[in-house]
């Protein structure tokens, strides 16, 4: 995860809103597990150690306290630190427009600082295995940020958010980013919800996605309060999404209820992992067509 904030410094490609997202739910074989974050299963508490920075927003003064997740099904290494940022579980009615009035989650990525002392990051990604090297896929979401870009930024780069795709580390027991396919980033601030999402060209058949927010150290950045929020994350086969729709072939939303009992069923592990044996009493994301949920095995 060291390769973001040079990632950025170098100057990543500016995100445009409105770009990719082109693609209408209903024809999309999403590849991710639980990209609507609608999944019930995650952990989050209140941020216990909070520190000086975190006084202003704590239950004392009257305001809801901050919450840091430690699970969310189907994604993984989710960083959090009360120094460095965190994610979390925010909750909104959708406006049935970018977001359907019955989609209540979102991630909230964060940061929060004073004057800079230290380089504050967070990130989420997930894992996805057997995508077909060569074929285009495309990865998009909705969002809405506030990025600060007060403070002296040098010699460390400029504040933003992120989202990338790596080929997935297979010499790593855990999830981990390799070799970088394509990485977006931006240090504009959108108060609304905005479209985003890049094209790729799979160079691996494992891939890893990522979300992530930088802000780096920075003189005088009194009090930044950055963040993201993230929902209706998509993995899919841009090829395949094109022939469902032009075919009328439906492959997500309520008419895919029914042909789920029948799809055939895919274990992953708590950091979103594939696992083809699962072992009796062990705690799995089961997904079988598009519905996904926690079990025990």
């Amino acid at each position: 995860m060291k390769q973001f904030l040079l990632l950025a410094a170098a100057g990543a490609v500016a995100m445009a809103a409105s770009a990719q997202r082109t693609m209408e739910d209903e024809y999309v074989p999403n590849l991710l597990v639980n990209g609507d974050f609608e999944d019930a299963a995650y952990v989050q508490d209140i941020i216990s150690d909070f520190t000086w920075e975190f006084y202003d927003h704590t239950a004392a003064d009257g305001a809801d306290p901050w919450m840091a997740l430690s699970e969310l099904p189907g994604w993984c290494n989710i960083g959090n630190s009360t120094w460095m940022g965190w994610c979390y579980i925010g909750q909104e009615e959708g406006d049935d427009y970018l977001r359907p009035e019955d989609d209540l989650n979102y991630l909230r990525l964060q940061s929060y600082k004073d004057n800079g002392w230290t380089d504050h990051f967070t990130m989420v990604g997930q894992a996805v295995n057997n995508v077909t090297i060569g074929k285009t896929y495309t990865f998009d979401f909705v969002a809405m940020m506030a990025i600060s870009t007060t403070g002296a930024w040098d010699p460390w780069g400029t504040p933003g958010f992120g989202y990338a795709v790596y080929e997935l580390d297979t010499t790593k027991s855990e999830p981990t980013a390799g070799k970088l396919i394509k990485d977006t980033f931006t240090s504009d601030s959108d108060y609304d919800w905005g479209e985003y999402g890049v094209d790729f060209v799979a160079t691996a058949a494992d891939i890893y996605v990522e979300f992530y927010l930088s802000l780096p150290w920075g003189e005088g950045n009194d009090h930044d309060n950055m963040y993201v929020m993230v929902d209706r994350a998509r993995l899919y086969d841009k090829e395949e999404a094109q022939y469902n729709k032009d075919n009328g072939i439906v492959v997500n939303g309520i008419s895919s209820v029914v042909s789920d009992n029948n799809a055939p069923v895919t274990y992953y592990n708590l950091q979103g992992m594939s696992v083809a044996n699962p072992t009796q009493g062990q705690v799995y994301i089961r997904k079988q067509g598009n519905t996904s949920k926690k079990v025990i095995f």
